[in-house]
């Protein structure tokens, strides 16, 4: 189903539901994953912004309660890993998806949940490891093209901007991004 195709009250108890499962079973990591990523599609959807309701001030209260039981905080510490991995391959087919988790990663942050707070001690920090990683790769990595930046984004989202070469062609990105295709055929 398409995010066109819902409507935000229903996309918000789906994202209850992944969040409760998460709960329901420690063992399954998934459920905040699928809630980040359905989130994301929320904050699509309502154009970069919740409601100031009773109703949506009671989801998200709703959420962050959830998010710090039972296996979801495992399943976040997943996505910040995830993460960190693909800004390590910043400069080459990385940088992209990186941005996007960053950003989903961010949104769970600012309207939610204090990730610090939930992820497991050893990952505490991570966040502002990827941060200094996605500036670090920022000097060569391939940009991502405006059209790709989702609209909703605040500005806040500096990481979608940050590659220095915005004027890098579109071969010398496809090159970067098709890296490990074309690196073995020689």
């Amino acid at each position: 189903m398409s995010t066109q195709d819902r409507d935000a009250p229903g996309l918000m108890r789906e994202i209850i539901s992944d969040l409760q499962e998460g709960v329901d079973d420690p063992n399954f990591k998934w459920g905040s994953m699928r809630a980040a990523e359905k989130i994301s599609n929320l904050y699509f959807l309502l154009n970069g912004s919740l409601p100031d309701d009773e109703e949506t001030n009671s989801f998200k209260r709703k959420v962050s309660d959830l998010l710090r039981k039972g296996g979801n905080p495992s399943g976040l510490t997943i996505l910040i890993g995830d993460c960190y991995r693909y800004a390590e391959r910043g400069r080459l087919d990385g940088f992209h998806q990186a941005c996007l988790l960053r950003s989903k990663l961010q949104v769970l942050q600012d309207e939610f949940v204090d990730l610090e707070e939930v992820v497991h001690e050893p990952d505490r920090g991570e966040i502002a490891e990827i941060d200094e990683l996605l500036e670090e790769v920022s000097d060569d990595a391939p940009p991502v093209p405006e059209k790709d930046i989702p609209n909703w984004l605040p500005d806040s989202h500096w990481w979608w901007r940050a590659p220095k070469q915005q004027d890098m062609s579109h071969e010398e990105r496809m090159r970067r991004i098709l890296y490990d295709e074309n690196d073995w055929m020689g």
